[in-house]
């Protein structure tokens, strides 16, 4: 084993991120917010081990790696104390507020659009920045860059609708969004021609709804400026399902195209140049400038964290190519790893970031050598062998993407898709050739000469995809539900997919030990609760013998969520109804049905759920939670064998983002 480290010591620098990650997840973890001793004293402590044992290099290399793991803890403490944003914690019911709108997005099928607010200094409880949805059906649109003046309730941010739930409030909290809301009416607009990138991204937005239609404009939306949220979900769904999500959100297949594609044109215009060709070296001054022009595409879709990650890439690969290095490797990834975790050490939690630094770390540890040895030997085919070398290559990237993210996607989503290869031989090539190319004629048509043939390219084009998806969606494996995975399995696949591709001598394949004990955790199923009590008690859900019986409108959000926390098979309506549990529990839907003779008669247990209030178990019961339970602490799960009730609020800690009211 030391030898084996010792050979791949020109590896270790590549774990560096990843230590960081293993301290920012840490933080994360805390119930109690640490100290600024807590902080500080490991990353001295370690700085001065490492000087202390740098001789050594077994000991050098546990204490650099505790270093980089402190380092992580410290720099999002750090981002989370420089950001303190103080987030509503009462409703704020139809108060006068005035700011400069700074993003504007617009939801066709709900017909909305989702302002954020820049507010005033004056505002009521020093509010600085909001989020709030206005309805297209007022006369007065503001756009961004707009100041105006209206009448609005502002709502604090809910908390996460299970212990596996997304929250909410700390996304908030690190964008500085300080609540939610509704605006009722604009009382004053104040129109300015000033906006900014974010007024070009929604007068594109605007533009392609004008000139394409339905779903084919909200897609062609969300691939320019990475706008989704006009998407439907049954759209959504069928994307899913069919394993093109990747498709809706711009990430490196996106960048990489936009890149390749301008890097292709403009080298081929500038080589009809004889002038320019023998003065100047046009492969390196194609590679600068595509710089640049990569980097306005990413500010245009908004700066997503996967978006970023393909960026820093792609300028690494043009910086490489214009010195005549390899491109693509394990070093240049790293180390934009390390400059996103610098900048947002919060992504580090997001599933969008974990899933695009696997997808991508999978095909670098693919491409870096297997990929390179095949190629060679394909140099000198005909044109057959080579368009079978590209078919091998979008099967192979399709493939790895796939096993690389399907256990992240598991464990977040909680269900599997077995036909993303087949969609994605057909997504990818028709991506590639067809809709990027004309979604990038069309913005150039919005900037310079309004033609409609690129439209008409990429509404065919995009109806193709959407085909795809809504058909391999349809076939059988598509939507295989999972019950939620334990935390252990998630760090055991996590680490060996780690070892894996890192490492590149034979103590790589010991990355396959971890990953299947990973698999061996999903066979142990993790103890769910056996009832999900919402806040303000809207709905209730009851898991019973594979049965997730469910009260309250289904789509809702506590429905959808729960439902795929307990990978739930059959669904069925929880009736207004009296529920003994066992003899001491009993559990009451929606009471305010029930007759009065039932509470004449009902006997009170010794502990009552319920979703409404019901006045004489206050004094009879030694334990209620009830409606008002709920409005006070939020969200209750209830375990049954053994009997256990535990608030979602009350697993968050104490934390900043946390709402202790």
């Amino acid at each position: 084993m030391a030898d084996s480290i010792y050979l791949e010591r020109s590896r270790l620098i590549l774990w560096i991120p990843v230590c960081m990650m293993i301290g920012i997840i840490g933080y994360f973890q805390l119930m109690e917010e640490p100290t600024i001793l807590m902080v500080l004293l490991p990353v001295i402590m370690f700085s001065l081990l490492l000087i202390y044992t740098f001789e050594i290099m077994s000991l050098r290399i546990m204490t650099t790696a505790f270093l980089f793991i402190s380092l992580g803890f410290a720099i999002i403490y750090t981002k989370t104390h420089y950001v303190n944003t103080t987030l509503l914690t009462k409703k704020l019911k139809k108060i006068k507020i005035a700011g400069t709108v700074t993003e504007s997005d617009y939801l066709p099928h709900k017909k909305l659009h989702k302002i954020t607010l820049k507010l005033d200094s004056n505002t009521q409880d020093n509010l600085k920045k909001v989020k709030i949805n206005y309805s297209d059906k007022n006369t007065l649109i503001p756009q961004v860059g707009d100041s105006i003046k209206g009448i609005a309730s502002l709502f604090p941010y809910g908390d996460p609708v299970s212990a596996y739930g997304y929250d909410f409030r700390k996304n908030a909290y690190f964008k500085g969004i300080q609540a939610s809301g509704r605006l009722y009416e604009i009382t004053d607009l104040q129109k300015s021609e000033t906006g900014g990138l974010q007024r070009i991204r929604t007068n594109l937005s605007t533009y392609f709804r004008k000139k394409l239609s339905g779903e084919v404009a909200e897609i062609a939306t969300a691939l320019t400026t990475g706008q989704r949220q006009g998407i439907t979900t049954e759209t959504r769904n069928a994307f899913a399902d069919s394993g093109l999500a990747h498709i809706l959100a711009i990430s490196g297949l996106h960048i990489s195209l936009v890149a390749g594609l301008f890097f292709l044109i403009l080298r081929r215009a500038l080589s009809l140049i004889p002038a320019i060709t023998r003065q100047y070296n046009v492969k390196k001054f194609t590679c600068f400038a595509t710089i640049p022009a990569t980097l306005f595409y990413v500010a245009l879709s908004g700066f997503g964290y996967p978006a970023i990650r393909a960026f820093y890439m792609t300028m690494f690969a043009c910086l490489a190519i214009a010195m005549d290095k390899h491109p693509f490797n394990m070093r240049s990834l790293s180390l934009t790893a390390v400059l996103i975790l610098l900048v947002f050490p919060e992504s580090a939690t997001s599933v969008s970031f974990q899933l695009s630094f696997s997808a991508v770390l999978g095909l670098i540890a693919f491409y870096e050598k297997p990929w390179m040895n095949l190629k060679n030997k394909s140099m000198h085919k005909n044109i057959t062998g080579k368009i079978a070398l590209y078919i091998f290559g979008i099967c192979m990237t399709t493939i790895i993407a796939t096993l690389a993210t399907t256990p992240i996607s598991l464990y977040y989503f909680k269900k599997l898709t077995l036909n993303s290869i087949f969609s994605n031989l057909l997504a990818i090539p028709l991506t590639g050739f067809i809709i990027m190319p004309a979604s990038m004629l069309c913005v150039l048509s919005y900037f310079t000469i309004d033609v409609e043939w690129p439209y008409f390219v990429l509404e065919q084009g995009i109806k193709l995809l959407i085909l795809c998806a809504q058909t391999v969606s349809s076939w059988r494996g598509s939507n295989i539900s999972c019950h939620q995975p334990a935390e252990l399995y998630l760090c055991l696949f996590g680490f060996g997919f780690l070892w894996l591709c890192l490492f590149q001598t034979r103590l790589r394949f010991l990355g396959f030990v971890f990953m299947a004990g990973s698999l061996c955790t999903l066979t142990q199923k993790k103890h769910l609760p056996d009832i999900y009590m919402a806040d303000q008690g809207t709905v209730i859900a009851v898991s019973e013998n594979n049965t997730f019986y469910i009260s309250g409108k289904q789509g809702s959000f506590f429905y959808d969520q729960w439902k795929e926390e307990a990978g739930a098979k059959n669904i069925e309506p929880l009736k207004n109804k009296e529920i003994h549990l066992s003899p001491d529990i009993t559990l009451i839907t929606n009471p305010w049905f029930m007759g009065r003779q039932f509470f004449k008669n009902f006997r009170c247990p010794k502990i009552l759920l319920s979703n409404g209030k019901i006045y004489k178990c206050q004094r009879y019961s030694e334990q209620v939670i009830d409606r008002d339970t709920l409005k006070k602490k939020g969200t209750h799960l209830v375990w049954l064998h053994p009997f256990k009730v535990q608030s979602v609020r009350s697993t968050l800690g104490n934390r900043p983002w946390v709402n202790s009211n």
